[in-house]
């Protein structure tokens, strides 16, 4: 059981840390992984800027 609990945080964090496990903003229901490969074959993310609206 401990170990579910374990398995379901680790998912948590890489859905909301690591961008290719992340929603797609126009599709929820869609990563950002499953988008590229969805609009072709062979994309890969090359770079990404991390912009963070709050001032801590």
């Amino acid at each position: 059981m401990i170990q579910n609990i374990a398995n379901g945080r680790l998912n948590k964090f890489f859905k909301e840390s690591c961008l290719m496990e992340q929603e797609y903003v126009q599709d929820s229901k869609l990563t950002v992984g499953q988008f590229l490969d969805n609009s072709q074959k062979g994309l890969v993310v090359v770079d990404f800027k991390r912009v963070n609206l709050n001032e801590d």
